[in-house]
């Protein structure tokens, strides 16, 4: 019986040992780079109103084309 158990116990060894290696190796793929930053704000149509200030809250006022344009 014991010679039936050893070779048992060595193939589950392996194969945990093979899936822990299989395991570890995906996390340590890298991700791709993230997209660069956008540009600060974009260029206001003509029809844009006048921009209220530079800067609010220590924040830049900038144009934004969403939901149809406004500065913020």
């Amino acid at each position: 019986m014991t010679l039936i158990k050893t070779p048992l116990a060595a193939t589950a060894i392996a194969f945990g040992l093979a899936a822990g290696m299989l395991g570890s190796a995906a996390p340590a793929s890298a991700q791709p780079a993230p997209p660069p930053a956008p540009v600060q704000g974009e260029v206001p149509p003509t029809w844009a109103p006048p921009k209220p200030a530079d800067f609010w809250s220590g924040q830049p006022i900038v144009w934004s084309s969403g939901w149809g344009g406004r500065w913020g």
